[in-house]
């Protein structure tokens, strides 16, 4: 019967060196994914509170815009800007003239004052649609015809809009639609207007 033979100590101190390093190893490898897990879960973390800072800055915002916008009056602009009167210096020029010259080369000015002065020439919105959401109901205020409208006009109608006038009134107004086209008038230069502007309402109760 043969004698078991022994495992060389340089083999032995071989396999403990090659154990000692497979163990390190696989501790460098559980650390390392540890690691990647903690800082995954730092940058989910960090980014839910990102998440939930956002949301919560939203709904400080909408609670202010409704405070803001509650109870305003549905009617400002049929007040404010279909009772504005369009090209008033141009009305002035023309009325002027008609009354100081009777040519009849004239009879162009006397043809736009009265285009001008029949009522046409004015804002006129109609309500074309209506959605009703949780917050807020959206009313769609469709300019019925065009307008012609000065450079003085322009800057009135975006004041009005934007509520640099009249604060207290003023609804959650957004522009939904613009169009803007230049015209060539007897005396200056004029633009074609068209508007659609959709109004916000926010009911009291919220």
């Amino acid at each position: 019967m043969k004698k078991k033979e022994k495992t060389p100590p340089a083999r032995i101190i071989a396999y403990a060196i090659l154990g000692s390093l497979l163990l390190i190893f696989i501790s460098f490898m559980w650390m390392n994914s540890t690691i990647n897990q903690a800082e995954d879960a730092q940058q989910e973390l960090l980014a839910l509170g990102e998440k939930l800072c956002t949301k919560t800055k939203e709904q400080e915002t909408n609670r202010q815009v409704i405070n803001q916008y509650r109870g305003k009056d549905s009617l400002f602009l049929h007040k404010k800007l279909e009772s504005h009167p369009l090209l008033a210096s141009e009305v002035e020029r023309l009325r002027n003239k008609v009354a100081a010259s009777a040519l009849p080369e004239d009879a162009i000015f006397e043809k736009r004052l009265q285009i001008l002065t029949n009522g046409d020439n004015a804002f006129s919105f109609v309500e074309s649609s209506t959605e009703v959401g949780k917050i807020y109901k959206e009313v769609l205020e469709h300019q019925s015809r065009p307008v012609e409208v000065d450079t003085a006009d322009l800057y009135t109608i975006l004041s009005i809009l934007e509520g640099s006038q009249d604060t207290d009134s003023r609804p959650d107004l957004i522009i939904a639609d613009a169009s803007l086209e230049k015209r060539k008038g007897p005396l200056h230069e004029t633009w074609s207007l068209t508007l659609n502007i959709v109004r916000r309402e926010y009911a009291n109760s919220l």
